[in-house]
């Protein structure tokens, strides 16, 4: 069986917060790969490396200058 990791191993290992994991998870961009039955989300290292590709995506973005050309357009609507 492949490794398994908390949401709270994953925040740490990936530098961000485990709300920012829920938050991916809600928008269902990054699902646990299961829920324990004590209810714990557990990923696995696919889930790993998805969350690192949207951290980089998410870093690259915003230095592109389309990034917040995009930005202002969706707070006006």
């Amino acid at each position: 069986m492949s490794e398994e990791y908390t949401i709270g191993d994953l925040a740490k290992q990936l530098n961000i917060t485990t709300r920012t994991i829920r938050y991916y998870d809600q928008k269902g961009l990054v699902k646990p790969s299961r829920v324990s039955e004590s209810g714990y989300r557990l990923y696995s290292n696919e889930q790993i490396k998805q969350l690192k590709l949207i951290i980089f995506l998410m870093k690259n973005a915003r230095k592109s200058p389309y990034f917040n050309v995009g930005m202002d357009r969706a707070c006006r609507l």
